[in-house]
């Protein structure tokens, strides 16, 4: 009857994806379909977790979570290609996230770069309240988006203190000097278990570290400060001329605790985009604080899924294919941190290229050489060696370039 109301399943919805659909209805004789038989049907999509980690692109949408920078954040190497960049099972998401989506997690990451498009707060919060979860949030715009830009005093009761361990928020820190396309020098901290990889190498290569979001990922730099509930949580800081007048120039942006069984990281910057002078991209390092993460919250990094087993002794594999053109494959395993170096060498032993010139966690990884030499340039048919060299162990294999 008319103003009657009626529901209806559509079956074997199961799997993540697309699904189309419409209305057939007949009454008295006559048919009609909604939408139009002219208009394209209603569409829905369906998320099925498949993972423990999620990485939670809040902001950032598309080609820029699929392509650069999104595809980026968890880099190996930060030399000319090839990358390489970190494998850990994970799922994807660029929404706001609900209470049943995030329960599916152990670990998530919510990369706000340039300002979150959604207020997550509440769903952390009680999500983290279920226990043994680890949560990193990262984003030079995260605090401002969130309050208006104005700096704000925190107490228990509030995520930032509760969750994140900040008593107070500096908004953009970085202005007047060195403004929103400048970049702001920062210095990682020794010891600390994310950063003190990127200290090591930092004090090694007696450079410059910087926070350069306008060249990296061509965003303006607002970089945030705050202070910490506890000083000994601090793996990140920055000492900059700016317009807060509170008589220190020295500020803590970044930051990873432990509370009960919860570890959380947090970012007053895009890690992505940390790099130095001399140029070093410290962003896509092995060093970078999120990729390290990846191996303090033990998500699985380097580990292969079929026996759920790290090496047990470093090991150099023969390439694939072999003969070649104009890419191939090798692999190689890590038993222990080490500084790894792989190298192609033609048959007077002279260096073609540099591969892999870096520290690595445990685990084993692939690194693709396609047929270039350090400038670029494409090498001659022929036989090539490629050397690794890591902590005492040396292999080395031959290979076949053909053109």
């Amino acid at each position: 009857a008319d103003g009657d109301m009626y529901s209806a399943q559509i079956p074997n919805v199961t799997e993540s994806g697309y699904y189309w659909w419409f209305i057939l209805a007949e009454a008295a004789g006559e048919m009609s379909t909604a939408p139009g038989m002219d208009s394209e049907p209603y569409m829905f999509e369906r998320f099925a977790p498949s993972a423990a980690t999620l990485v939670n692109f809040n902001g950032m949408t598309g080609d820029a979570v699929s392509g650069y920078p999104g595809a980026y954040y968890f880099g190996l190497n930060a030399e000319p290609l090839p990358w390489l960049f970190a494998e850990f099972p994970h799922d994807t998401w660029e929404k706001a996230l609900s209470p049943e989506l995030a329960s599916a997690y152990t670990t998530i990451y919510e990369i706000a770069t340039d300002g979150p498009s959604y207020d997550n707060r509440e769903v952390i919060s009680a999500w983290i309240d279920e226990g043994a979860k680890n949560y990193f949030l990262c984003g030079d715009e995260w605090f401002g988006a969130l309050s208006n830009w104005t700096n704000m005093e925190f107490t228990a009761g509030d995520f930032e203190y509760d969750v994140l361990g900040i008593a107070h928020s500096y908004n953009d820190i970085n202005y007047p000097n060195p403004g929103s396309s400048g970049a702001s020098p920062v210095v990682p901290v020794e010891g600390n278990v994310l950063s003190g990889m990127m200290y090591n190498k930092h004090i090694a290569a007696d450079d410059t570290i910087l926070y350069d979001p306008a060249y990296e990922i061509e965003v303006s730099n607002w970089l945030d400060g705050f202070e910490p509930i506890n000083e000994a949580d601090v793996n990140m800081r920055t000492f900059i001329d700016t317009n807060l007048t509170i008589g220190d120039t020295t500020f803590s942006i970044g930051l990873n605790r432990e509370v009960g069984d919860d570890k959380i990281v947090f970012l007053g910057f895009d890690p992505l985009s940390l790099n130095a002078t001399p140029y070093y991209w410290y962003g896509e390092d092995s060093t970078s604080i999120q990729t390290q993460s990846l191996y303090w919250f033990d998500v699985g990094v380097g580990v292969n899924d079929e026996n759920a087993k790290l090496p047990t002794e470093f090991t150099l594999a023969q390439n694939y294919p072999n003969p070649f053109n104009p890419t191939t494959t090798i692999s190689f395993s890590v038993p222990a941190v080490s500084d790894v170096k792989l190298a192609v060498y033609n048959l007077l032993g002279q260096k073609v290229v540099d591969l892999v010139n870096n520290a690595y966690q445990p685990g084993t990884y692939n690194v693709v050489w396609n047929g270039t030499d350090a400038l670029g340039k494409p090498v001659s048919s022929g036989i090539y060696f490629y050397r690794m060299t890591a902590d005492g162990f040396t292999a080395q294999h031959k290979m076949l370039y053909l053109k």
